[in-house]
């Protein structure tokens, strides 16, 4: 799976937790994030899946991040 997929991060969880959570369900190793929320704040946390990793640096160069507080949506073809 090649992607990039948007996930509710809960308080009490670490970017980090949901990111091995997502592994898990995914069956896949290869699982990065677009930005750190606090273990204590609520929000949306931008992941890349496979080749979708690659595209993360440039999410966060358009301003889209885990952060912030809104959230804008974008296609990519390959």
């Amino acid at each position: 799976m090649d992607c990039v997929i948007n996930v509710f991060k809960e308080k009490g969880y670490t970017s980090q937790d949901v990111v091995s959570i997502c592994k898990g369900i995914l069956k896949t190793k290869k699982i990065g994030h677009a930005g750190t929320l606090d273990p204590d704040a609520t929000g949306v946390l931008l992941l890349g899946v496979g080749k979708g990793t690659k595209i993360t640096e440039y999410l966060i160069a358009l301003g889209l991040r885990a952060n912030e507080g809104n959230a804008r949506t974008a296609s990519f073809t390959p």
